[in-house]
């Protein structure tokens, strides 16, 4: 029993380490994200000042600035399904591999 028991916390030991570091991944993300965001606001600002005596250039300049974050974006919603996935994944077999510890007891 107490090896039941033993196998047991090495499994939880393992799943909680495993969420933490999918935790750090996914708040790393989230600043990476805020950051993005803050510099392209700053990059647009900049840019409606530099050519603010050159209209025509300014639409074409912010559009791809915008364009870019567009960009951005949709790579990190893919970002966020594959963190998605991957959690999911990983509850499966902590799932199935506790199951399975408690069915060779």
């Amino acid at each position: 029993m107490s090896n039941l028991r033993q196998q047991r916390e090495a499994l939880e030991n393992e799943h909680r380490y495993y969420q933490k570091r999918l935790d750090s991944i996914e708040q790393e993300y989230h600043y990476m994200k805020r950051d993005m965001m803050n510099h392209t606001d700053r990059l647009c600002n900049w840019t409606s000042h530099f050519y603010r005596d050159i209209p025509n250039h300014l639409g074409a300049a912010t559009t791809q600035l915008w364009q870019l974050r567009d960009e951005f974006d949709m790579r990190m919603r893919r970002y966020e399904g594959q963190l998605a996935e991957e959690r999911s994944r990983e509850r499966k077999q902590y799932r199935k591999r506790l199951d399975d510890l408690e069915y060779h007891r």
